[in-house]
């Protein structure tokens, strides 16, 4: 068994009053939110901001919480189990949204609600589910 992790940001911002959330299509063609593999010596949070910049030209503005959002799954890749777990910190983004096309094929700003309808595994379902609750608490 493989194991694998990666660390990403969910990227907010508010329109209108409404919190949104840039998520990004891959070229394999799943929705998720930018993410990527720590380089030499990295933290997490460096190696998420990093890969958030890299994918969408988008920088953090502002951490919502110090404590991450943790998934963890397994998936089989060219006959090798692989035990996956994705670590995401939840903050606000600016700037202009400009994709790496090598890897990411769409982005979209979306609502929390519409978000959770399109990411495509259910795992990422669960990681929103999660940050709508973190930003009810964190707004109230």
């Amino acid at each position: 068994m493989l194991k694998e992790h990666s660390f990403g940001i969910v990227p907010l911002r508010q329109n209108q009053g409404v919190w949104e959330v840039f998520l990004v299509q891959h070229q394999k063609g799943h929705w998720a939110c930018p993410k990527g593999h720590p380089e030499k010596d990295e933290t997490g949070l460096e190696t998420a901001k990093r890969e958030l910049f890299e994918e969408t030209s988008l920088s953090v503005t502002q951490l919502f919480s110090q404590v991450p959002i943790v998934e963890q799954y397994q998936f089989t890749k060219e006959g090798i189990v692989v035990d996956k777990t994705c670590t995401y910190y939840i903050a606000k983004v600016s700037g202009k949204e400009a994709l790496q096309e090598k890897e990411i094929k769409n982005g979209l700003w979306l609502t929390l609600e519409k978000a959770q309808a399109l990411v495509t595994f259910q795992e990422a379902r669960t990681v929103l589910e999660k940050v709508s609750k973190v930003i009810d608490k964190y707004f109230i």
